[in-house]
């Protein structure tokens, strides 16, 4: 099992500070190029700046280390230019410049491209995972992503981090298909169970800085309204029910997953070193808010170590997710609160 970091200016900085030993765990950095917009306009801007730098880290960490540079991209599943002719072109087009820089790896989170021919037939031979954004989460779906659109490589839903059973079923399934992976996504705080969840994926992938339209309006409305309230306001022992990783858990997952993908690419790299280490030395020796920001105030300086000793790794590993017949995170947040 290999670790997948987001990039971050700086990033090859702290990855040459490393051990051999611990940097071997790396598999490879993922990443946009902001120039390459197809959630906004289809464009390429060439020049020099901060996307330069970008490309520049990412290929020498390949030549030194074998650390592969992954490429992400969204086209919206919304857009109707996404599917035209000169959408796909354009889409081509990207993938063509990105490959020749010596990229491999490709996650996309739109499937209906990968059914069309006149896209998937003459795009690199890349590597291809399908996004967290298409929310796999069991044997069947992975079966149907495999059969409809010949895809070997999943970054499953996040609930899945805590259904083990059904995490064996897959894992069992992709050892009889050969050059399979499975990729889990470590730390993102979603509210569990959120029935925004999806429209909250695709929305995001469609918002874009540069751009005004009805989305970027939409994303700032629900990000107010829900994820910047929620767990601060409404429910803050709902943090706990977020389907994390503990870092100390990681080798618990050891003999089904091949993929551990860490979240963070809005940080520095200051930031983001914190919470890398304590993944990739399996270590919980960390407050909770610098790996899920999201955590309410009433949890500042709570040890990760704190909810390992209370049995939570254990408890989360196959719990389904099952919170209404079960209290264990209410209970374990109210203990956590009356002690202080």
């Amino acid at each position: 099992m290999k670790f997948e970091l987001p990039y971050v200016p700086g990033i090859k900085r702290y990855i040459d500070s490393l051990k051999p030993e611990v940097r071997s765990s790396i598999s490879d950095i993922y990443f946009s190029d902001s120039r390459l917009s197809t959630s906004a306009r289809y464009m390429w801007y060439d020049g020099d700046g901060v996307e330069d730098e970008k490309w520049l880290e990412l290929i020498t960490l390949k030549k030194l280390y074998g650390i592969e540079p992954h490429y992400v991209i969204n086209p919206s599943v919304w857009r109707n230019d996404s599917y035209s002719s000169e959408g796909v072109k354009t889409l081509k087009n990207i993938l063509d410049k990105v490959w020749s820089k010596g990229c491999t790896w490709l996650t996309i989170n739109n499937p209906l491209l990968l059914r069309m021919e006149e896209f998937r037939s003459d795009i690199p031979p890349f590597k291809i995972k399908l996004s967290i954004n298409n929310h796999i989460s069991t044997l069947e779906e992975v079966q149907f992503a495999y059969e409809s659109n010949y895809l070997r490589h999943f970054v499953l839903d996040r609930k899945i981090n805590r259904d083990m059973d059904e995490l064996k079923r897959i894992s069992k399934w992709l050892k009889t298909v050969p050059e399979t992976s499975v990729t889990l996504l470590a730390q993102e705080s979603c509210i569990p169970n959120c029935q925004w969840k999806n429209v909250c994926d695709n929305m995001i992938s469609t918002y874009h800085l540069a751009d005004h339209h009805e989305v970027n309006d939409l994303q700032t409305i629900h990000s107010n309204n829900l994820c910047q309230t929620y767990y601060e306001s409404e429910k803050p022992q709902d943090i706990f029910k977020s389907p994390f990783i503990l870092p100390s858990a990681v080798s618990m997952y050891e003999d089904t997953v091949d993929y551990i993908k860490l979240a963070g690419r809005e940080n520095s790299i200051d930031k983001l070193s914190t919470i890398i280490d304590c993944y990739l030395n399996s270590s919980d020796l960390t407050h909770i808010h610098s790996i899920l920001p999201k955590a309410s105030s009433t949890l500042r300086g709570l040890n990760l170590a704190e909810l390992t000793e209370a049995g939570a790794s254990t408890k989360w590993l196959n719990c389904k997710s099952k919170c209404a017949d079960c209290n264990f995170c209410d209970v374990l947040y109210d203990k956590i609160i009356n002690e202080r």
